[in-house]
């Protein structure tokens, strides 16, 4: 027995070379007429008889772990309700838990719909197992769940996989409702699961595991259009007049977006000046009334249809703002469509993006931190300092600031400089690194008091400090000084030490968005053990440790880096999920709190990745961002995805067309969003996404240190051959017209593809060249 295997000891004990680790119990089913708790054999055939047929285990031996089929096979007609797998845990207490979505109450489960890359974790000192469930053989009636109690009320800790009916509760939660799926005779149900070790970090054979087993090989979908075709949609819709601004700032010419609309038959109106004031007096009780709203309609299917309908109606006026924040940011927005106009050779477009980021470069500053919100009611511009989530606050909220000059630093990288841009950035960071502690963490939010920072004793040590340290690690690659990579590297040392451990992903979205998860001193779920957590600071943190790994060469920053990626992976969505009316593969969700799949934030996500396997060789983890990139534009309102995305499309309008909404079952149901629409949260962020991968990595890319080519903008690439200096590259799907080389060692004298020699230019990388 190898040191990392698992064995099923006798009928029922799972062990690994340690001891034991589970139990299988009994299995308890439930069915119209009755319920029953039904061991297994102890010796022989693992089969059991049941009143409404029989139930059969089966278990294969894997390489290092275990696969578990359970067969439930319908004699006579009947009503299951619930029929469950639990394992014990055997070991000493657990001290770590890791699960998909939380379950904080007693009729509460890991519903199906939040499956994305679904397992449960559990261990104790060093060493554990983790159960994924083969969602590739879940029965298309019954809803499988999964279910972990650390602190359950028994005492014991569990796992558990099963079948039960759930609908969502609250926001969002999933809850057996008890309802029978009707089964007729001869019928057969099959649950299968995977069973495997685990030893160091908990999360990282996780990760792995879930994109070996569970991801889609050899299909270019969810991407039916060429990139190009979908920015050029994306940027048609969000520089429309109901959207796009251009506004006079200090006798300079400026722009911007609306940062809100709505997917309306006629575009909704801008407040007034008058009505903008009147909304900033009584935003609190309008975010109140939305919150319950959302936490009281959004999980009713009645409730939710009459939300849509007001919304589509088109008769509310939206705030004349545009934010440059952390969800919506325009610098972003900017940057990602500039890239476009780049690539097209379109310097009209380029001109409105430069606008944009005119009006982000003349926001006042104050102690060196710019002003997150822009008001523009009837073209009269004026500025507030920061955000709470959706709310707009006389503080400033620190990771904002950091967001915005990290998106410049790349503006200024990939577009153009402005003299305005480097002494904003050091300005930011001069101040981020004076309200550091100690500790290292740095606040999320400071009051300006006396004319000085004072910091908010919320989310004043959290992961939220990741977002400064991105932007300190990226500035101290653009000017390397000592005090930026200690500043940004005491950072991300506080990560490792106060957030790694019990997982406390926390930042502001957590706690102020429309989920509105506990605060960190109320503690975790108490059945899971598990906190609440959220990716957004899980993606700065990793941002920041790869500057750093780039700035320095450290393999522990870069090591640090792929634990945080790892995190972040079991947010991806690794299968398309049969439950939802989209092709779901490649997106990502939000939080373990909340039911959205194919998130807006997956642009930010998708060249992280791409940028990892550049640092590591890893070629899961290109995969992973190309499968994120074609997914962006997954909900995107265009005619071409009425079979990709039926369910996204349902009230589409040629005026929406091109839009991108901020992602899908939201609700935890199969339904489209509501009706808002963000130009930074969806379109703005696939721009970016598609933007730079096209940069950096072409349409094809080909790394030839290591002998591998990539298909990124809808088709796939293959390596034939390398002799004499001609490398022969084959592509299937759509005829690239650019493809980037990685050839340091410059062996490649000329490249073929197809049979057809390429053109060839210096790439901006001097180890790269670009084919055409």
């Amino acid at each position: 027995m190898s040191a990392n295997a698992l064995q099923l000891h006798g009928t029922t004990t799972i062990r690994d070379r340690a001891g034991d680790l589970l139990r299988l119990c009994p299995l308890y089913i439930q069915w119209g007429a009755g319920k029953g708790i039904f061991p297994w054999p102890t010796t022989g055939e693992r089969r059991v008889d049941l009143p409404l047929g029989s139930a059969e285990l089966n278990v294969e031996q894997l390489e290092d772990g275990l696969a578990v089929e359970f067969v439930l096979s319908v004699k006579r007609d009947a009503d299951l309700v619930c029929a469950e797998l639990r394992y014990d845990w055997l070991a000493e207490t657990p001290d770590y838990a890791w699960a998909p979505h939380m379950r904080p109450g007693p009729d509460l489960v890991i519903g199906e719909m939040a499956f994305r890359s679904p397992c449960l974790v559990l261990g104790t000192k060093g060493r554990g197992v983790t159960l994924v469930p083969d969602v590739h053989r879940q029965p298309g009636g019954p809803h499988a769940f999964l279910d972990l109690q650390r602190r359950g009320l028994s005492g014991k800790a569990l796992l558990a996989h099963g079948l039960a009916q759930q609908a969502p509760f609250g926001h969002i939660m999933f809850r057996r409702t008890g309802r029978a799926v009707h089964l007729r005779s001869g019928s057969k149900l099959r649950l299968r699961h995977y069973i495997m070790p685990w030893r160091g970090d908990p999360l990282q054979r996780a990760a792995s595991f879930t994109w070996e087993r569970l991801s889609r090989r050899d299909s270019l979908l969810p991407q039916v259009l060429p990139f190009e075709r979908y920015e050029a949609l994306a940027v048609e819709r969000i520089f429309a007049p109901d959207l796009y601004h251009e506004l006079e700032v200090d006798g300079r010419e400026a722009a911007c977006m609306a940062t809100q609309t709505l997917t309306a038959k006629k575009p909704p109106a801008l407040m007034n000046a008058g009505q903008v004031r009147s909304y900033l007096r009584n935003q609190d009780r309008l975010i109140k009334a939305m919150g319950a709203i959302q936490s009281r309609l959004f999980t009713n299917r009645v409730g939710y249809r009459l939300l849509t309908a007001v919304l589509h109606a088109g008769k509310l006026k939206v705030v004349p703002m545009t934010s440059f924040a952390c969800w919506f940011n325009q610098v972003r927005t900017a940057l990602g469509s500039a890239l476009h106009a780049r690539r097209l050779g379109d310097a009209a477009l380029e001109a409105r993006c430069t606008k944009i980021v005119e009006l982000a470069l003349s926001a006042p500053t104050e102690h060196g931190v710019p002003h997150s919100i822009c008001l523009f009611p009837e073209g009269q511009v004026s500025w507030k300092r920061g955000t709470r989530s959706f709310e707009i606050i006389d503080s400033f909220h620190l990771p904002d600031a950091a967001v915005t000059c990290f998106h410049l630093l790349q503006w200024r990288e990939l577009i153009g400089d402005d003299q305005r841009i480097l002494p904003l950035c050091r300005g930011l960071a001069q101040t981020l690194i004076e309200c550091q502690a100690e500790d290292g963490s740095i606040p999320a939010w400071v009051d300006v008091v006396n004319d000085r920072l004072d910091p908010q004793e919320i989310l004043r040590r959290s992961a939220s400090s990741a977002a400064p340290a991105m932007l300190l690690a990226r500035l101290n690659r653009v000017e390397p000084e000592q005090r930026l990579y200690d500043a940004a590297a005491a950072a991300m040392e506080f990560i490792e030490r106060e957030v790694l451990p019990q997982e406390r992903w926390f930042d502001y979205e957590l706690l102020y968005s429309c989920a509105g998860r506990p605060t960190p001193d109320q503690g975790p779920d108490r059945y899971t053990g598990c906190l609440p957590q959220n990716t957004l600071c899980m993606y700065w943190a990793a941002q920041a440790c790869l500057d750093l790994h780039l700035a320095a060469g450290e393999a522990r920053w870069l090591e640090l880096g792929r634990r945080v990626l790892d995190r972040l992976s079991l947010y991806q969505q690794a299968f398309d999920h049969p439950r939802l009316s989209i092709d779901s593969f490649g997106g990502f969700g939000v939080m373990n709190a909340d039911g959205e799949h194919n998130d807006a934030r997956q642009g930010l996500f998708a060249p992280l990745y791409c940028d990892y396997y550049a640092a590591t060789g890893e070629p899961a983890l290109f995969a992973r961002g190309v499968a994120a990139l074609r997914a962006c534009f997954t909900t995107m309102l265009v005619e071409e995805h009425r079979d990709l995305a039926p369910g996204n499309m349902l009230r589409f309008r040629p005026s929406d067309r091109g839009a991108i909404l901020e992602n899908y079952a939201h609700n935890g149901r199969d339904q489209m969003t509501a009706g808002y629409l963000s130009p930074d949260w969806g379109c703005g962020t696939s721009l970016y996404a598609s933007g730079l991968a096209f940069a950096r990595f072409g349409q094809v890319y080909v790394d030839l240190p290591r002998r591998r080519a990539f298909g990124i903008d809808l088709c796939s690439a293959q390596i034939e051959s390398l002799e004499d200096g001609v490398l022969e590259l084959t592509t299937s799907g759509a005829k690239p017209r650019v493809v980037l080389l990685h050839d340091p060692q410059s062996e490649v004298k000329t490249m073929r593809l197809n049979g057809r020699e390429l053109k060839s230019e210096q790439a901006p990388n001097i180890a790269r060249r670009r084919y055409s």
